[in-house]
């Protein structure tokens, strides 16, 4: 991004008021210029600011402060005028250097729509799947996954990563705690899709076998258990065969942070 120089004099002569948690304890609040927000972490602890306590506040707190009027999810507009409208839907919408995990993107959809019950496809070792039921409390999430390496599988080997056994162990151990609001098919995914009724889900998160014909079953095989105002989202938009396959299903998609594509059910091709 490039600035003329009456853009940047305004960026430099306008502030804003910075007040961190706890922040008074370390002199806060204080005033950032806007031409040093790209550098806010160092500019956070060369004022004072423990390091530690530094990512939970940019990715919550001040992110607040970049939220623009344009940012759909922020203002919660219905759904129908979305869809009516033709809105363009992102997440972050605005956020420059901030970097934002795939739940904290699916978070901002399912408070912008009050989505209650999802389904992630490719539960792995649950950093999503978990991330999402302690950042929602009304949600009830479904999880498949076989957690065993797939012959047709020709892209992932898990070679150099925990091993799917271990990773079937670390899910298992947290259920307990989600007991109330979770339920685990251990099965393939183009054969756990048989126990949903059609439009029983608000959301599915498509992050299982990434090759181009896996990808494509998924959504053929799974948009039909979504409702009628339901999203389908998935991972890893930046591998060739996920971008092929979304691109032949969809109409049109969205393009968020951390590679998370989404789209609505609405958009899928005839």
């Amino acid at each position: 991004m490039t600035f003329d120089s009456e853009q940047y004099y305004m960026m430099k002569n306008k502030k804003v008021l910075v007040d961190p948690p706890s922040g008074d304890k370390y002199g806060f609040p204080k005033l950032i210029p806007l031409d040093e927000l790209w550098r806010i972490e160092d500019w956070l602890m060369d004022n004072g600011y423990p390091e530690k306590e530094i990512d939970d506040y940019i990715k919550r707190a001040f992110f607040d402060m970049l939220v623009d009027d344009r940012d759909v999810l922020a203002r919660k507009l219905p759904f129908k005028e979305i869809l009516e409208k033709k809105i363009y839907l992102t997440y972050p919408f605005k956020a420059g250097f901030i970097h934002v995990d795939r739940w904290e993107v699916l978070t901002a959809y399912i408070k912008a729509f009050d989505f209650k019950t999802g389904c992630e496809l490719g539960v792995s070792e649950g950093e999503t799947f978990f991330n999402l039921l302690d950042e929602n409390e009304d949600l009830f999430m479904y999880g498949v996954d076989i957690w065993e390496l797939q012959g047709d599988n020709k892209l992932e080997t898990y070679q150099h990563e925990n091993p799917l056994e271990k990773r079937k162990e670390i899910v298992f151990d947290k259920l307990q705690k989600y007991s109330s609001r979770v339920k685990i098919y251990e099965e393939r995914t183009d054969e756990a899709h048989a126990h949903f009724e059609d439009e029983s889900l608000d959301f599915i998160f498509i992050d299982a076998d990434h090759t181009y014909e896996s990808v494509k079953r998924d959504i053929e095989l799974w948009a039909p258990k979504v409702q009628k105002e339901g999203m389908i989202f998935g991972h890893d938009l930046n591998w060739g065969d996920v971008a092929r396959a979304v691109g032949e299903m969809f109409t049109n998609f969205y393009v968020n942070g951390d590679n998370v594509w989404s789209a609505v059910k609405t958009s899928l091709r005839n």
